[in-house]
């Protein structure tokens, strides 16, 4: 069930980006900051699809992708890279609140501070990779999009974010599985080709969307 369950996901983890879009900015840079703290909460869960493994988190990171360059086309760089500070801002305030609360000390009636333990304990260097990585995948992908977006003289709109997400997905998974996976998970080798594989299927998702909308809408 999980392929389904994979499709399902991603189509409504893309489908709220663009019900945020009609909501304005301020959603959208809700949705980037959330997508950013799910990721690395859900990523040290592994899972199998179509026989391959795979973490749970990559729809959440490419839907954050595509979220902001959806924010830089229609608000301007000024204001995606806003929405940047404000994700960086989001995964630092996850780390400290998930240290205080392991510091409680548990009740003798409580049954879930060990379970929060397990699931927290790779949490600072998951974190602190991530703000790492996400901060410079971001700025990667802002790069390519811009560049693509001059050669290609503002034109090819799902192009460009198709071209831009895919090459900054493969540079955020590659170094984030090396500086915050190895030594958890069983194979950087196979979760760095397995992830590439799943976010390739998410972006071919975003983009089947994009399109349709643009066909029935006229703009993204």
């Amino acid at each position: 069930m999980n392929e389904i369950i994979f499709l399902i996901q991603a189509f409504f983890a893309i489908a709220l980006v663009l019900v945020s879009k009609r909501l304005g900015k301020e959603a959208i840079f809700c949705l980037i900051a959330l997508y950013a703290v799910l990721a690395n909460l859900f990523v040290v869960k592994q899972i199998n699809i179509l026989g391959l493994e795979v973490t749970a988190s990559d729809v959440f990171s490419v839907s954050s992708i595509f979220a902001l360059n959806i924010l830089r086309e229609l608000f301007g760089q000024e204001e995606a890279s806003k929405a940047i500070k404000i994700s960086f801002v989001a995964l630092a305030s996850f780390f400290l609140m998930a240290k205080f609360h392991l510091l409680y000390l548990p009740a003798s009636v409580d049954v879930t501070h060990k379970s929060f333990e397990i699931i927290l304990q790779h949490n600072f260097r998951i974190v602190a990779s991530s703000i790492l990585v996400f901060f410079l995948t971001q700025h990667v992908d802002l790069f390519l999009f811009n560049t693509l977006k001059k050669r290609l003289q503002n034109r090819l709109p799902v192009t460009r974010m198709i071209i831009s997400v895919f090459l900054s997905q493969v540079f955020d998974t590659t170094l984030f599985s090396f500086i915050g996976l190895y030594g958890i998970i069983a194979s950087i080798a196979n979760v760095i080709l397995f992830s590439t594989i799943v976010k390739c299927l998410s972006i071919l998702i975003s983009s089947l969307m994009l399109k349709t909308w643009i066909r029935c809408y006229g703009k993204i």
